[in-house]
Order: C-alpha cells, then structure tokens, then sequence
C-alpha cells in the first residue's frame, strides 16, 4: 500500500475514535500562515495534536501526495440569502446550547447550509476562511 493510501485508511479511523478524550480536545485558532510550523508526522496520523490537526488538514497537500481535480465546464453560482443562526438552542445530551456555542465546543472548522438552492448560513473557524483549503473524511 503506498503512504497516501495508508494515511487515507488511517484518517478515516479517525471518525471511529471521535468519542475519545483526543478528538474532543479543544482545537486552536491557528493563522493559516502558521501551518508550516504545526506539521503534522503523516507516520503518526491518528496521534496528532489539534495544532497539528488544524494545521495538517488545512495544509493536507504538503504532507501528503494530492492532485488538484479542476472544475467542470459548467459551474453553478449559488446566490445567498444570509441570516444568523447562531443564537439558535438545541438540546445536546443534557445540555442547551445555541449553534455559536455548538460551533466553538466542537471545534467546527466551516459550517455551509443550503436551503432551497441558497447559501443560507455560512461559518469558518479554527482560523479558516472561504478560501480555506481542508480535507474532508468520509
């Protein structure tokens, strides 16, 4: 198996572990012109600190081999219809929350809703932007 494959199979163990002490360590707001300093060792993936979590998943491709796959020859522009949702409460477990709580407790690194073909809500954090680069597990 080659090393991005196995980072890959490694990573996705990831989601397996996300009721552990580790994942649920509070994440830093890192400036993304800081990643090169948090680099995560790709040999030790499912140990990474949450720096090196913020840092390495925005900054996948220097760690790992990637390829850019480009946009196809259609594109869809989707119009916005912003509104704040973060004062909204819902209960989780036995607690209250509003989604700007949620956010910031589960170290949300970007949150987009769609909602009858409108960007509806739109959210970074962990020091990611719009134009944010970040690896996404499925």
């Amino acid at each position: 198996m080659k090393a991005y494959q196995k980072a890959v199979v490694l990573t996705s163990l990831l989601l397996v572990l996300s009721g552990s002490a580790f994942v649920q360590a509070k994440a830093p707001t890192i400036d993304p012109a800081e990643d090169a300093k948090h680099p995560g060792p790709p040999e030790n993936v499912l140990f990474w600190t949450p720096e090196q979590q913020v840092a390495s998943y925005r900054s996948t491709n220097m760690i790992f081999p990637t390829r850019e796959v480009a946009a196809g020859g259609k594109t869809l522009v989707l119009p916005e219809q912003l509104r704040s949702l973060g004062a909204i409460k819902f209960h989780v477990a036995s607690q209250t929350l509003t989604a700007d709580d949620y956010f910031v407790e589960q170290n949300v690194a970007g949150l987009l809703l769609i909602k009858s073909g409108k960007i509806d809500y739109e959210r970074y954090g962990l020091g990611n932007t719009e134009d944010s680069l970040w690896v996404s597990f499925r």
